[in-house]
């Protein structure tokens, strides 16, 4: 997992400051390493939502969640516990509607 996000990191810092991951406009690329990103992030109780160290994913992240379409669809809260009869990791998730 850490070798993937210091590979999607090296690639932001290559594109520069401000750009996309792929091209100049919004991609797929970017909504999809930005959902998994932001994923990791809760799931692993990181400090403030992000790890230090991605410092370009964070860029991403913020820019990403800046815009509209994902303010719309935005997750405002989610919460894991152990599922004891399953042996695994429950998740439960609240979406905002878009009015």
């Amino acid at each position: 997992m850490h070798a993937g996000l210091e590979e999607l990191e090296h690639l932001s810092a290559e594109r520069g400051e401000g750009r996309w991951l792929t091209d100049d406009h919004l991609t797929q690329a970017d909504v999809t390493v930005n959902c998994v990103f932001s994923f990791l992030c809760q799931a692993l109780d990181a400090e403030a939502g992000a790890p230090r160290e991605f410092a370009h994913l964070r860029a991403l992240n913020r820019r990403c969640e800046a815009l509209p379409a994902f303010q719309a669809a935005r997750l405002i809260s989610w919460r894991r516990r152990a599922d004891a009869a399953a042996g695994g990791m429950f998740y439960r998730w609240r979406i905002t509607k878009s009015t």
